[in-house]
């Protein structure tokens, strides 16, 4: 056994550690991002349609009234265009955190690439070592 032997067996427990750690959060999240997408898939397109017709129906009515009634009919409209509002603001906020957790998860997926290749390098060196091709004043690649 050379003396860097145990130095990369050290490393190699590290980066092995390390890729499962990451393994388990990359999962976690992978899971919160298809809840996500699930959610936005079962958006409820149908009642967003119906109410942004109402919405229209409710201003065209507006239009023909006067007096009280125009008065009443306006909050009403008043109403209904929040909701509206609320409604295309919660989805577009939901498209904004799908978009924000596919890209922790894409740099989850690129770190793990680079400490799955920092494993196999430090168990190529670990073989290379046992066999004898190590140099005492080599120092580990890492």
């Amino acid at each position: 056994m050379s003396s860097t032997e145990p130095i990369l067996q050290g490393e190699l427990g590290n980066a092995e550690e390390s890729l499962r750690d990451l393994g388990e959060l990359r999962y976690s999240e992978e899971h919160e991002l298809h809840d996500m997408q699930r959610i936005f898939a079962n958006f409820d397109e149908f009642d967003y349609e119906v109410l942004r017709q109402e919405v229209s129906k409710q201003r065209q009515t507006l239009e023909n009234l006067s007096g009280l009634q125009r008065e009443r009919w306006a909050k009403v409209l008043k109403f209904s265009e929040a909701k509206l509002a609320d409604m295309e603001a919660a989805r577009d906020v939901l498209q904004e955190r799908i978009a924000m957790k596919q890209k922790e998860v894409d740099w989850m997926n690129r770190d793990m690439e680079v400490l799955e290749d920092q494993v196999a390098i430090l168990n190529a060196e670990i073989v290379l070592s046992e066999e004898g091709f190590g140099s005492e004043e080599t120092a580990p690649i890492v």
